[in-house]
This record gives C-alpha cells, structure tokens and sequence, in this order.
C-alpha cells in the first residue's frame, strides 16, 4: 500500500521564511520562533486550516537549521548598520573626467565657431571697434557715463523728443535744480 501524501525529499522552498524567522530574533532576542512564525503566516494570508501545518513544518525546518540561519542573520544585520563605503574606481573615475573635459572644450570650440562670435571677432579686428573702446577710456567716455549716471542724459533725450514735462519731472528726481541752485 502507497503512502499518502507528499513523497519524501519534496518540500517547500521555505528558506526565505527561516530567514525571515532569524531576522525577526535577531532584532529582538525576546520574541520566540513560534511567534515569528505566526507573524509570517499572518503576513502571507495563510488560511487558517493550513496555519497548524505550516508552523509544524517550519518550526520542523527551524530546529535544525536554527544556528546556521541565525550566524547569517547576525551577519545580515551588521550588514545593515555598518556605516556605507563609498568605493570609487579610479579608472572609471579618470576616464569620466577625461569625458567631461572633452565636452567642455566641444563646447568651447562650438561656441568660438558659431556665427556670433565670429561677427564679434569681425567687429574687434575692425577700426570701429578700437575707436569705440578709445571714445570710452577716454575723458568724453567718462563725462558721458556720468551723465548717464546722473539723469542729465535721460532730460537730453527727453528734451530731443521735446517731452518737457518728462525733462523737469527727471531733473526734479536727480535733484538738479538744487545742484545748480548751489
């Protein structure tokens, strides 16, 4: 007569549930496997008419397997706390700064090709533009700049545009008439 049942040597993948146990009384010592079992059919929804038959098979599997599953339990958790390493690769390291700078100076070279510096470097290699830098180092540049500065130059334009009352009212505000009035 056969037996019934599962044949022997035929069992449940439960490794992950033992580790599950070990961790559980790794992180607190007072708990027993028992409880750690029941936490985990909970956990899983295991049907009450199977919950007896899960903790005897597990509780089975725990008892001999009980010290080498808490070894790495301990070794796990250690794990866990020991504070982070950064490893760093030096070769991976050199060679994505070597990346980055050869797309920063892609870019430099980009931007020293495009049409807008080169109309910059045109506009410096002409007369024009000596002559402008001249006009601004020089005593009228500066007599412009304060003038800027100072509203005088806004009430110029205004009176060009003979908007008189804009002329006063911006005189007004740089308090020229006191200046003057001195």
């Amino acid at each position: 007569m056969a037996k019934r049942g599962r044949p022997k040597g035929s069992t449940y993948p439960d490794g992950p549930y033992l580790d599950q146990i070990a961790d559980a009384l790794t992180r607190n010592s007072a708990k027993s496997a028992n409880a750690a079992i029941m936490q985990i059919a909970k956990s899983e929804g295991i049907p009450q008419q199977g919950l007896e038959a899960f903790r005897r098979r597990l509780h089975d599997k725990w008892s001999t397997q009980k010290e080498e599953r808490m070894a790495e339990a301990r070794e796990r958790l250690e794990e866990r706390n020991r504070p982070a390493r950064r490893v760093v690769d030096r070769r991976s390291t050199m060679e994505s700064q070597r990346n980055s700078i050869g797309e920063a100076l892609r870019v430099a070279k980009a931007f020293q090709e495009s049409p807008a510096m080169r109309a910059i470097q045109d506009f410096e290699r002409s007369g024009v533009g000596a002559a402008l830098r001249q006009i601004e180092n020089s005593g009228v540049g500066m007599v412009m700049r304060d003038l800027e500065r100072s509203g005088i130059g806004q009430a110029i334009q205004d009176m060009e545009r003979s908007n008189l009352h804009s002329v006063l009212k911006n005189l007004d505000n740089h308090n020229i008439f006191k200046i003057l009035d001195s």
